[in-house]
């Protein structure tokens, strides 16, 4: 039941029809796993839960001394709890849940970082489809700038029609450059949080990035799993804390 929560965010992912959206958040997944501090916390969490698991095994350990005055005495000695009252049974309970909870913070860490990058993508994305329409305006006017060029050697307009498209393409292109801009300092962003930077030519477009993704991500309630976990810890601590204040039986043997 434990290996459940550490079930990779990828194969969560795998319904994204984009191969390339799909494999810029692997690379973000990736930059965060060799990142993150809490890949090793998971770690450290199951080998605390290997150490108590064995200091519940009997103990034992070498003897030497002199059985008379002169005579050496030389075996191995053992000692094991046979009843505490379920004391050692909630310390590796306890064990569990925290390798449990630590991998589930780092799930909900994965999740977020899809999340962020989604985000930007998306943004990313809108940006590029922004200035897609205003390069389409300024070929507009542009073109009606000719025609108005045009009918003002014809004698038919006034120089002000000429200079109101000439200010108008102005702006847009100041627009233009401020969007190129914008769209290459978010690129950057994001790949300093990837394994592998990307290109604008890497980012899909927002058909490709469905809606239905970010909703997907709240799906599961891994905050109401980590509460649970909490929940479970704490009443397993009160179980060991009732369990010790009773008499703990114990065995003791050796051979020599």
């Amino acid at each position: 039941g434990n290996t459940t929560p550490m079930q990779s965010n990828i194969a969560q992912i795998s319904s994204i029809g984009s191969s390339i959206l799909t494999d810029i958040i692997n690379s973000a997944l990736e930059y965060n796993r060799n990142t993150s501090s809490l890949p090793s916390i998971v770690e450290q969490r199951r080998s605390e839960a290997e150490v108590i698991r064995r200091d519940n095994w009997p103990t034992i350990q070498p003897i030497a001394r002199y059985s008379s005055q002169t005579n050496p005495y030389i075996g191995l000695g053992a000692d094991y709890t046979i009843l505490d009252f379920g004391s050692s049974s909630q310390k590796e309970k306890q064990g569990e849940l925290n390798v449990t909870g630590s991998k589930i913070d780092f799930l909900v860490e994965e999740r977020m970082v899809i999340a962020t990058t989604l985000e930007t993508l998306s943004k990313i994305a809108a940006l590029i489809e922004n200035r897609s329409l205003l390069k389409k305006s300024i070929d507009d006017i542009q073109r009606l700038s000719r025609f108005a060029n045009i009918r003002l050697q014809a004698g038919v307009s006034s120089l002000s029609e000429s200079n109101t498209l000439s200010l108008r393409l102005a702006e847009l292109q100041s627009e233009l450059d401020s969007l190129d801009v914008e769209i290459n300092l978010n690129i950057n962003l994001l790949s300093a949080k990837l394994l592998h930077p990307i290109t604008e030519q890497q980012v899909p477009s927002l058909t490709e990035m469905h809606s239905a993704i970010l909703s997907d991500l709240d799906s599961v309630p891994l905050q109401l799993q980590q509460a649970k976990i909490n929940k479970d810890l704490a009443y397993s601590q009160w179980a060991q804390a009732k369990s010790d204040s009773y008499p703990h039986l114990a065995i003791e043997s050796e051979v020599g």
